[in-house]
């Protein structure tokens, strides 16, 4: 069965992780997507970390490309890609707004002559708005979105996301918008621009926005849910730590008679959601006293677990990559991928990473392998129908 995009051609112009991501979704599940990069090479190319001189970073967000390599400096080079619009279902690129349009490419121009073309922007800050010529990035997105204002400990300072979640958050949504845009041209044959900015996307990612509308303006709260107790990070010896979740009367009663204080099952202090969150501080050390009771953290995630308390511990890396639920085959979060062609040379064949967004049951995905620095420079441009 051919893969779902199987027939859609894509041009990935971006030098970033956000709009880089969206292109390799669409190749995740069939699309020919091509990577025209300069003649450095793909920034993402020198990331680390790197294994035997590749960059993972690289191998990860191109992967299951094709790269072509075009200097848009030069006149022919711009003709090239011109040419390569013309033919292509979908654009996604990153440069400064106004850069492509500059060049004769922008969506306007270029759509003239392909108006099926999906053409999908992905910036810091968008397209339009006093911030769209703004230096940007997924640090200065969090901070300028609000969400570093409402990360950290109550008394500490604001604090970034452990992942560069605005860049994550634009791949996916870039993703989705051209796939839905996709399916609006099967109606009316047209296509359209689309603008995705990873500050759009943290904002809509910020639910403290909805609080200003009772004026109510969020701040840090720690590993603690402002309205919902116990719902956070516990902590017990040696450093150890583990997720406890008390979302209603039924898991309350049954983390109390587990901590052997059944008595606080009707205590007014705790017998609702909203009078335990008032009285959170003190729920957080009945907790912590219990699980300070325990050498090992484990111990006390089983009594939970088999009183159906919903509870986990906080992994590592190490622990992600050694769960065999995630490594099992037949969930497959995690995979063995193709490395390039180079690696590949090299005796390394294969390295672990993550699997598809999705797992469908008729047409999964596959994660495919990078491309070395112009390795398609004669291939696309047969595919594409272009002249050398």
């Amino acid at each position: 069965m051919k893969q779902m995009l199987s027939d859609i051609k894509v041009l990935d112009l971006t030098t970033t992780v956000a709009g880089a991501g969206a292109a390799a979704m669409l190749a995740d599940y069939g699309a020919l997507v091509v990577k025209v990069e300069g003649p450095d090479g793909d920034p993402l190319r020198k990331m680390p970390p790197f294994l035997e001189g590749e960059s993972l970073v690289h191998c990860w967000f191109n992967r299951g490309k094709q790269s072509v390599v075009l200097d848009l400096e030069t006149e022919r080079d711009v003709a090239v890609l011109g040419q390569m619009m013309n033919g292509a279902d979908v654009v996604v690129e990153d440069f400064k707004p106004g850069y492509l349009a500059q060049k004769g490419l922008g969506y306007d121009a270029v759509s003239a002559a392909n108006p099926g073309l999906i053409y999908c922007s992905v910036t810091p800050f968008g397209q339009t708005g006093p911030y769209r010529d703004k230096e940007g990035n997924d640090l200065m997105s969090q901070a300028l979105s609000g969400v570093m204002e409402i990360t950290g400990e109550m008394d500490g300072p604001p604090e970034k996301h452990g992942t560069p979640v605005g860049d994550y958050a634009a791949s996916q949504s870039a993703y989705s918008a051209i796939v839905a845009a996709l399916c609006l041209r099967l109606k009316t044959g047209e296509g359209q621009a689309i603008d995705v900015s990873t500050m759009r996307n943290l904002i809509w990612l910020n639910s403290a926005v909805d609080r200003i509308n009772v004026n109510v303006y969020t701040t840090r709260e720690g590993n603690h849910h402002p309205a919902l107790s116990p719902f956070g990070l516990f902590y017990g010896n040696n450093g150890q730590s583990v997720i406890i979740c008390g979302l209603n009367a039924k898991i309350w009663s049954s983390l109390c008679h587990i901590i052997g204080h059944p008595e606080y099952i009707d205590d007014p202090r705790y017998s609702t959601v909203s009078q335990r969150t008032a009285n959170r501080f003190e729920v957080v050390e009945m907790l912590e006293t219990w699980l300070k009771t325990f050498d090992n953290i484990q111990d006390a995630i089983k009594l939970l677990e088999e009183g159906n308390v919903p509870s986990c511990q906080v992994y590592g890396a190490k622990e992600v990559f050694s769960d065999p639920h995630y490594t099992d085959a037949q969930v497959g979060w995690l995979v063995q991928a193709p490395t390039p062609t180079s690696l590949q040379a090299k005796g390394k064949a294969t390295y672990l990473t993550h699997s598809t967004n999705a797992k469908f049951s008729k047409t999964p995905g596959k994660i495919g392998q990078a491309p070395d620095l112009g390795e398609h420079d004669s291939a696309v441009t047969a595919q594409l129908g272009l002249r050398e």
